[in-house]
């Protein structure tokens, strides 16, 4: 099993399914600056998934659609047998989308398109904290439902009676379940019995006056659900939930007091980690909606702790869409109809534009799930993200593309990329002019296709020359659509990553036909002067030659010529 591990230590545990590239290409920009959040293991096959997800299940399960045999909505199904409560985040490529709403319909918790995280891994990095924050939370409070339920079921409390002079006189059965004793020891100890080691929640010695017995003894009123923490005979901390009411004897004096006490340390470990997760929520960059079914905001977390910029107008109890910029108002409202006609399964990823209160817009990204009918929420949830530095960052790379490209259209030579199999990624308008293609005609065409039959030999030659020694140069004639032979040079580089890892070929095709024309045309003087000297003896030549042509010649007496003659060619027509 293959492992790419990006922390050791603290961090939420994530398994990958896919290949190492895959990973690398996703992560591997952003290990260092990620070390302490995410711990990846990469595997393989999903068999591996299933063997491991009942005993130790990961945090969050990541099946890369493109790069994983294994990405076939029966597996996500599969997982669902075995672990329903499991995180699983499907990623897709382009053109890959329905697959994605698929393995979403079949069980996947998320999916998110591999062309928004490549180059911002964290995006995909906090999306997988975010599903694994929300399954945990979902878990805390199904566990707390659980334990309400049983409590109201079976009432399984300890009962103790206490006298006025402080010391315990009954324990019920339930009391060593609570209380972390016998009933038996249980009655052998006072209220404030040292023993118990009472303290409030911050773990701060308590006064006695402001424990339970002393404040029914005072007032002669019940006390309701007061905590305090007791040290079990183990050592262990127990958080104790306290309700007292007093008992009166026939003066109507306090006689004596009867508690119902339950252990509430795991529900309050529960209610700790959900003011935990509040505060995270009100210091997240995200804000979190709840719109009713007409679209009405009728819950908005905390937007003061947003490290915005700009203050964002209050929309609750109003349409959001009157903060929405008009141009985005029409998919906006498309993307909300979608969801009001899909259930929990699905989540649908929304981008625009929010007017803010000083009137400019900023760019959001809003995730929407149908939590209609479906408790707690009940309602469509929505999370919103400024995407300002993504939006701006995205304009840059493509300012930047448009200029490359410009350079490259005002070559002359024709410009390619093309993959290790050799298949066309990249190309100038120069190719387009020259070989009548249209771009979606050449857009991944195999290299070999702009070739005569007679040139495919030499062409995946040169190509495997090239992946493996790293340049080659040849001559090969270009086919045109329409079929046309166009000599050419070829001069192609390998290509590759940031890893130095191959991933094709970049190079420069120069037609040369001029330069053949002007060789053929040498030739041909070449082998007339040949048969003017095999039929002389007198004298001697002499030929000046520069790259394309005889330049000077240098004639022999006798011939009827000038000396020196910048042109023999009427002579050797002669």
């Amino acid at each position: 099993m293959a492992q790419a591990k990006l922390s050791q230590r603290d961090s939420n545990q994530v398994v990958y399914l896919g290949d190492k590239s895959g990973f690398d290409d996703l992560f591997g920009a952003h290990s260092e600056s990620n070390q302490t959040r995410l711990a990846v293991e990469v595997v393989t096959t999903i068999d591996t998934v299933l063997s491991n997800i009942v005993d130790q299940p990961p945090d969050c399960l990541l099946i890369d659609c493109e790069m994983s045999k294994d990405t076939s909505t029966k597996h996500v199904q599969r997982i669902r047998d075995e672990n329903p409560t499991l995180p699983v985040i499907s990623l897709v490529g382009a053109g890959n989308e329905a697959m994605g709403r698929q393995m979403v319909r079949a069980g996947a918790t998320d999916c998110l398109h591999k062309d928004l995280v490549t180059d911002r891994g964290e995006v995909l990095i906090t999306r997988i904290e975010n599903v694994i924050m929300a399954q945990r939370s979902n878990q805390q409070v199904s566990n707390r439902s659980d334990k309400l339920s049983q409590i109201l079921n079976t009432v399984p409390t300890a009962v103790t009676q206490t006298n006025r002079q402080g010391n315990i006189i009954y324990a019920n059965q339930h009391a060593q379940d609570h209380l972390g004793i016998e009933p038996s020891e249980v009655t052998d100890r006072t209220y404030n019995d040292p023993q118990w080691d009472i303290t409030d929640l911050d773990g701060d010695p308590l006064p006695d006056e402001e424990l339970p017995f002393n404040r029914v003894m005072n007032t002669g009123e019940p006390v309701r659900s007061f905590q305090h923490n007791i040290t079990w005979p183990d050592g262990r901390t127990r958080t104790v939930e306290i309700n007292g009411s007093p008992l009166f004897d026939d003066e109507g004096d306090v006689e004596s007091v009867v508690f119902s006490i339950s252990d509430v340390t795991e529900q309050q470990k529960r209610i700790d980690r959900l003011k935990k997760y509040e505060k995270y929520l009100d210091n997240s960059p995200d804000i979190v909606h709840v719109l009713t079914e007409d679209g009405t905001v009728e819950y908005r977390s905390d937007t003061h702790t947003q490290a915005y910029d700009f203050e964002l107008n209050d929309i609750l109890g109003k349409d959001p869409g009157t903060v929405i910029h008009p141009d985005d108002q029409e998919h906006v409202q498309a993307d909300f109809e979608q969801i009001l006609g899909s259930g929990p399964e699905e989540t649908i990823t929304t981008e625009f534009r929010v007017k803010a209160k000083d009137g400019e817009y900023h760019w959001f990204e809003n995730r929407t799930t149908n939590y209609l009918n479906h408790d707690p929420i009940n309602g469509i949830l929505v999370t919103s993200r400024n995407i300002d530095d993504r939006k701006s960052h995205e304009e840059e790379l493509e300012a930047e593309r448009a200029f490359t490209q410009q350079i490259l259209d005002t070559l002359n030579d024709l410009f390619y990329v093309l993959d290790t199999d050799g298949a066309i990624q990249r190309w100038n308008q120069q190719v387009v002019d020259v070989t009548g293609y249209a771009p979606e005609e050449i857009d991944g065409m195999k290299s070999t296709n702009l070739f005569d039959n007679s040139e495919e030999a030499n062409i995946v030659e040169a190509i495997e020359t090239t992946l493996r020694d790293g340049e080659t140069v040849i001559e090969a004639k270009l086919q045109t659509k329409n079929g046309e032979l166009i000599p050419y040079e070829w001069s192609g580089s390998r290509l590759t990553n940031t890893d130095g890892e191959t991933i094709g070929i970049v190079g420069i095709g120069r037609d040369i036909s001029k330069r053949k024309q002007k060789q053929a045309e040498l030739n041909h003087t070449k082998r007339q002067l040949e048969t003017v000297l095999s039929k002389t003896n007198t004298g001697a030549w002499t030929l000046d030659v520069d790259e394309d042509a005889i330049s000077r010649i240098t004639i022999p007496e006798g011939l009827g010529l000038d000396h020196k003659s910048s042109d023999i060619e009427p002579y050797l027509d002669k």
